[in-house]
């Protein structure tokens, strides 16, 4: 018995994958090390709208975060593992101190910035084979805009994690099935839920696309799951961020100034 399992393991965990595994260790250390890093003084601005944000829903009676440069995903998820925390810990103040959001919303980026290796990985390892792929995991281990943003209760270290998995999934467009194109519609959506301007990333599957249209009449099929991840995108992104219809004057006020 003892001998199949050694033998089972020996297959799977090869050389690369073992030191892909070490870089998901590093890339954790760098990331989750000192996440209370101001000591709850708030020197980020956007990470104080956001933790005002949190302090203001209540499941599920008041859920318009009033507060549009970030989308309605990250304040509900923030939200949700405060009141999570405070029946645990029975402390109010993981959902009413800015300060122990903040560290809430720290733990995410920093899960979700270690998260990036995995799709990177495969990324990688499609484009230009399996050393490059752990080059590019190495150089992203160690990059301290990655890490330093990882820091932040914001959610560019999520938006990041969304768009290399939209790569790594669109690649394989030769491939792709209704469960592709869901799962990409899912992303798509998950990520403008985020942060609207990853409504940018339909850019990747329409262009992977693009080749199709030069034989239209024999891949209209392929054009039918582009339609259906954009459908899957809107319902994904309607339901996780639905004030941005529901409170859409606030919403363009925002955009409006973010713009300006």
């Amino acid at each position: 018995m003892w001998k199949r399992i050694k033998k089972h393991l020996k297959n799977k965990i090869t050389p690369e994958k073992f030191l892909l595994l070490l870089l998901i260790i590093t890339s954790a250390y760098f990331r989750f090390y000192n996440l209370d890093w101001d000591m709850g003084n708030l020197f980020h601005p956007d990470e104080r709208n956001i933790a005002n944000a949190v302090t203001k829903i209540q499941f599920f009676s008041q859920l318009n975060p009033g507060f549009f440069a970030y989308g309605g995903l990250s304040i509900y998820l923030y939200r949700l593992t405060g009141d999570i925390l405070q029946f645990i810990a029975q402390d109010p103040q993981w959902t009413m101190s800015w300060g122990h959001i903040n560290v809430i919303g720290r733990f995410f980026s920093a899960f979700f910035s270690t998260m990036t290796l995995i799709p990177l990985y495969f990324l990688g390892k499609k484009i230009a084979g399996e050393k490059v792929s752990l080059l590019a995991c190495t150089f992203f281990t160690f990059t301290v805009s990655s890490i330093q943003t990882a820091h932040y209760a914001v959610t560019e270290s999520f938006i990041t994690l969304v768009i290399v998995s939209i790569c790594a999934v669109t690649l394989n467009i030769k491939k792709h099935n209704v469960f592709n194109s869901f799962l990409i519609g899912a992303l798509l959506g998950i990520g403008a839920a985020a942060k609207t301007t990853s409504v940018s990333f339909i850019i990747v599957p329409a262009i992977a696309y693009l080749p199709y249209l030069f034989h239209l009449r024999k891949n209209l099929l392929k054009f039918g799951y582009l339609f259906f991840t954009i459908l899957i995108a809107f319902i994904f992104f309607t339901s996780l961020s639905p004030y941005t219809y529901l409170d859409s004057q606030k919403f363009l006020e925002s955009m409006r100034y973010e713009q300006g």
